[in-house]
């Protein structure tokens, strides 16, 4: 992260998307030192162990997302209001397996894979519109709206066709796994 702010500078900020992978393996059940103090439901209690480890879940990464964001601030000086609007998405195993037969699904989420398609969409489009909003400025300099369309069209065209394609990927990964769920054993 140091190396990366050094070569391209703190802007480089506004393009990424932090993901914290492997967040199925985080044992929410399990309390350690970064969970409140709250009584545990009973052993049989599924519902409210399942409560229980959405929030302690859902605790541990605002904890992670305050610590990555204090240290981009403070150890690499980037400005709070780039840092703040840096997504933090969760990811987690992406095959199914004995001890994992929902892996698609976080304590906090039904479907990680989804979030983070999204957050990457988003972030892609949230972009496109940082860089028009930018060079409005460029009007007062005798540029026109016609200009500045005709000059950023194929940038404009190589977002779109790049959001088509995690759509698709999306929508593929959805279809694929309606479809596995949907066939007959």
């Amino acid at each position: 992260m140091v190396k990366l702010t050094k070569a391209f500078g703190e802007s480089f900020w506004n393009y990424s998307v932090f993901v914290l992978t492997f967040a199925n393996l985080e044992n929410a059940a399990r309390k350690d030192d970064r969970d409140a103090d709250e009584e545990e439901p009973d052993e049989d209690d599924e519902e409210g162990w399942k409560e229980l480890e959405k929030r302690r879940f859902t605790r541990r990464l605002e904890l992670w997302k305050k610590e990555l964001q204090s240290f981009l601030v403070e150890e690499l000086k980037v400005t709070p209001k780039i840092v703040c609007n840096i997504p933090v998405v969760l990811t987690g195993d992406n095959r199914e397996t004995h001890k994992n037969p929902k892996y698609i699904t976080l304590p906090d989420r039904k479907n990680w894979f989804d979030d983070f398609w999204e957050a990457c969409i988003e972030r892609k489009k949230d972009n496109k519109l940082i860089l028009h909003l930018g060079e409005i400025g460029s009007r007062s300099r005798g540029t026109t709206e016609y200009e500045l369309l005709k000059k950023h069209r194929n940038e404009y065209q190589e977002a779109k066709t790049s959001t088509e394609r995690f759509e698709a990927a999306r929508n593929f990964f959805v279809y694929k796994e309606w479809k596995q769920n949907t066939e007959v054993v």
